[in-house]
């Protein structure tokens, strides 16, 4: 594949519960360019919330890491701003897409796009607080209204980057994302923007680069439990053959990630946390459904390897 500009940014997408110092960790490894942590509230930080400094952990050996707030109040943007730029962070990053209801009820993540002047103030600030970039992530739009108005704010405001997700936040993660909406903010800003939404393999991320021009693109839930993602397309990008992970692969991952997981948040949530990405880890494998029915009763991090290894001894034994 041969590209007209820079090579394209290829990024982890924010999630919550899921883009966490050890994930974050192997998607670096894996190929990504850059990291984004879990969304860090902008009170918290005001307030020192001590919950705050578990999501802003991170491992030196990382990729470019981008830290994400929200919140809606652009004095607490700016005291979280300064707080955060001296920790090694390569960027700052503005939600203004989540779409969960307890976010958006207080007037944060994608209830920002409805306010245009409120946007260009919390980015205003935040850029005057820090010399760390300033991003915006954001998405097509909220209760009928286009995100359009939104986007130019925060390009005034001094962003040096959006990321759009093709979705409005009433989709939340159904149908599939409009790439041409994402086209749609490329071709109107004058600054870098990154396409998300449904990037699943190297071929979708060599069609939405193609269709669109868009200087990267960020992925999110294709990467759970699927840090290999950014090894497959990064392949793809030097015209490498790419190999899949083989089940040991997978496992081996599966269970180093939940042993970094457990140093920074410690033991019962790090497994708690990884149920959810095991789903990824042994999609397609005979059984898999049964072994994440024991796992999801198991507490420990040795438990859940014990139970992994013995998978890994019956697929051997069964071919």
């Amino acid at each position: 594949m041969s590209f007209s500009n820079d090579k394209p940014i290829l990024g982890l997408s924010p999630l919550a519960g899921y883009t966490d110092a050890a994930f974050r960790l192997l998607a670096s490894r894996e190929g990504a360019d850059e990291v984004t942590t879990e969304m860090v509230s902008v009170k918290g930080l005001v307030y020192n919330d001590r919950k705050t400094d578990t999501i802003l952990y991170r491992f030196a050996d990382e990729a470019h890491t981008v830290v994400q707030l929200f919140g809606r109040e652009w004095r607490e943007f700016e005291v979280a701003a300064k707080k955060v730029s001296d920790r090694g962070f390569a960027a700052i990053d503005i939600n203004m897409g989540c779409p969960a209801p307890k976010i958006v009820k207080n007037g944060a993540g994608s209830a920002l796009l409805l306010e245009p002047d409120r946007v260009y103030d919390i980015v205003r600030a935040t850029v005057s607080a820090t010399d760390l970039p300033v991003h915006v992530k954001l998405r097509m739009g909220i209760e009928g209204v286009s995100s359009v108005n939104a986007a130019l704010a925060a390009e005034r405001g001094g962003a040096k980057r959006l990321t759009v997700h093709g979705r409005t936040r009433e989709a939340y993660y159904s149908g599939e994302a409009d790439w041409s909406y994402i086209k749609k903010i490329k071709d109107m800003v004058a600054i870098p923007v990154l396409g998300n939404g449904d990037v699943n393999s190297f071929e979708t991320f060599r069609r939405r680069l193609e269709e669109t021009r868009v200087d990267g693109v960020t992925i999110g839930r294709g990467a759970i439990g699927n840090p290999f993602i950014f090894r497959e397309i990064q392949c793809g990008i030097r015209d490498e053959l790419y190999t899949p992970p083989s089940l040991e692969e997978r496992v081996a991952t599966a269970i180093y990630q939940l042993r970094l997981g457990s140093t920074v948040k410690g033991e019962h949530r790090a497994v708690l946390e990884m149920r959810k990405q095991l789903i990824g880890y042994l999609k397609g494998e005979p059984g898999n459904k049964e072994v994440r029915e024991v796992i999801n009763r198991l507490t420990t991090v040795q438990e859940v390897e014990d139970v992994l290894k013995s998978y890994l001894i019956q697929r051997s034994n069964a071919q």
